[in-house]
């Protein structure tokens, strides 16, 4: 399996395809991600998947385009239930950056989700917006915006909620195995550095 961690769009968003022989699942795709695109398409990948960490516009706002240039608009998009309505608005960002409205197809759910060659253990982890997920695949966490190195995702909008942020954090915590952290935006890290260093990890563990 390969794991590919692109930084597209104009937030520099933390996309993600994970690959495995000619079958890949792409996770969070910002607007327009031409280096993914060409990934894809060079390597002749098919894509099984799309899987939305949660529904932010620099999140989902360019699922669109990377359908239609990879010609695979028959794919599934997975997003928690509770962030369809923020995909399906997207291009309605208060901050007006380019984005395409996302209509997603499949419900995100905590839980083990078999994509083709791929598991996915599916962590539920509202805080960042309410419907935010993690996903673990072997020794990866795609943690989106609810955990950053040496931070977590911003909690000041509508749609967050700090208390259950607070439980989110606690509940990755509690996980035994060290994962190599990929979050939606900036460096990767791991778990196990987090646990030690990230402060706001360690205020909600209090």
């Amino acid at each position: 399996m390969q794991v590919k961690v692109f930084q597209q769009g104009m937030l520099s968003t933390n996309c993600v395809v994970i690959s495995h022989e000619n079958s890949c699942v792409i996770v969070d795709c910002a607007y327009i991600s031409k280096d993914i695109e060409y990934y894809v398409t060079h390597n002749n990948l098919k894509v099984v998947a799309i899987l939305l960490t949660h529904g932010h516009f620099d999140h989902c706002g360019g699922v669109n385009h990377l359908l239609q240039s990879c010609n695979c608009q028959d794919v599934d998009i997975y997003c928690n239930d509770k962030d369809i309505d923020m995909c399906f608005q997207a291009a309605s960002n208060p901050w007006g950056i380019p984005s395409e409205n996302c209509v997603v197809t499949k419900s995100l759910q905590e839980g083990r989700l078999h994509l083709g060659p791929f598991v996915f253990d599916v962590i539920s982890t509202p805080g960042h917006t309410a419907g935010s997920c993690v996903l673990l695949i072997d020794n990866y966490m795609l943690a989106g915006d609810t955990l950053f190195c040496r931070s977590v995702g911003r909690t000041d909008f509508p749609e967050s909620n700090v208390l259950d942020m607070n439980i989110s954090l606690r509940k990755l915590a509690s996980l035994d195995k060290d994962y190599t952290v990929i979050p939606g935006h900036g460096q990767i890290t791991t778990l196990l550095e987090e646990k030690k260093f990230n402060n706001y990890l360690l205020q909600a563990l209090r």
